[in-house]
């Protein structure tokens, strides 16, 4: 007769880790709350196109996403719009950066850094781009 090798020391192994691994049976209600977040409507003013703006900032999106997390274990009611503001100079560099509007000063000044060390393209004629709003709709997962 093979030996059986479902032991209930393995089962209890296996369980664990799926315990740990966050929601795993049935335990929804024990999950941290992840973001969604929406990049909306991007006003700028300059010589790099909207698009370009966009796919720079998206690549970012995981980093910003994990500002709002760290401090939506805090404060698990968090949600709203940050809304940044950036100024791009003739080489690509972020010069003057702010983000405001979520009524947490951690997430903002957390976006505000993120924003600040992206590196964008040089824009066309070589002045500045100004973007004067680029909001995020930060929420729970589920809401």
């Amino acid at each position: 007769m093979p030996r059986v090798k479902s032991t209930t020391t393995r089962l209890k192994r296996r369980n664990k880790i799926l315990r740990a691994a966050k929601g795993a049976r049935g335990a929804r209600s024990k999950l941290y709350k992840t973001a969604k977040e929406t990049a909306d409507e991007l006003r700028a003013k300059g010589d790099l196109d909207k698009s370009i703006i966009r796919r720079y900032v998206k690549q970012h999106l995981a980093e910003i996403r994990h500002c709002y997390e760290k401090q939506l274990v805090v404060r698990p009611d968090l949600a709203g719009t940050v809304d940044a503001q950036f100024i791009i100079n003739g080489n690509g560099v972020v010069t003057q950066v702010s983000a405001r509007g979520l009524g947490d000063r951690t997430v903002e000044s957390c976006v505000a850094g993120i924003i600040g060390a992206i590196q964008f393209p040089r824009p066309d004629g070589g002045g500045i781009v100004q973007v004067t709003s680029y909001p995020f709709i930060l929420r729970p997962s589920g809401h």
